[in-house]
């Protein structure tokens, strides 16, 4: 990685159980979609969310959100995913990451 044209950043996710598929939502990144509405699918083997996961393997939710993140050009990697916020049916991910300039 060239650190001259990257930039370490942050965002927040949220991981949601959309239609019955656990689905993640990016807050503050282009990524959120031209409304602001913008659901991707994630592959969250081995949880069950009701209303949201007890029990969640970390590096799950990061590989995907890195895996997105990269994909799109948005960063070149995600350095750390920390769990903020639990509420009924939601968690709140702070996710830091090194951007692409």
């Amino acid at each position: 990685m060239n650190l001259a044209t990257s930039h370490r950043k942050t965002a927040v996710v949220i991981l949601a159980v959309i239609k019955g598929t656990p689905s993640i939502h990016f807050c503050d990144t282009r990524l959120s979609g031209a409304d602001n509405n913008l659901w991707m699918p994630v592959n969250t083997t081995g949880i069950t969310l009701s209303p949201v996961a007890e029990k969640i393997e970390r590096s799950h939710i990061h590989a995907a959100i890195e895996q997105i993140m990269t994909i799109n050009n948005v960063a070149h990697n995600v350095v750390h995913v920390e769990e903020i916020k639990r509420e009924k049916g939601y968690l709140d991910y702070r996710v830091t990451y090194n951007e692409i300039a």
